[in-house]
């Protein structure tokens, strides 16, 4: 089952690098983009981690509880 996890985080994970979030760190459940002020949304980044791929489409898999800061938080 962590291996499903995993292989739909990173699935998530190439999208947000191709639509410009650079990814600088993932743990568990969560991934961390650094980008400028005023580029992209929490609500497209949450979008694109809950565009899954074709073998898992229409799996109950929602991406929420994003957010915006200066630094990393727990």
């Amino acid at each position: 089952m962590q291996a499903t996890a995993r292989d739909i985080q990173w699935h998530g994970l190439r999208a947000l690098e191709t639509a410009g979030y650079p990814i600088v760190l993932h743990v568990y459940d969560e991934n961390v983009a650094e980008v400028p002020e005023g580029f992209g949304s929490v609500e497209e980044f949450e979008r694109i981690m809950g565009d899954l791929p074709e073998w898992c489409s229409g799996w109950p898999i929602k991406a929420n509880g994003g957010w915006r800061g200066k630094r990393y938080r727990k």
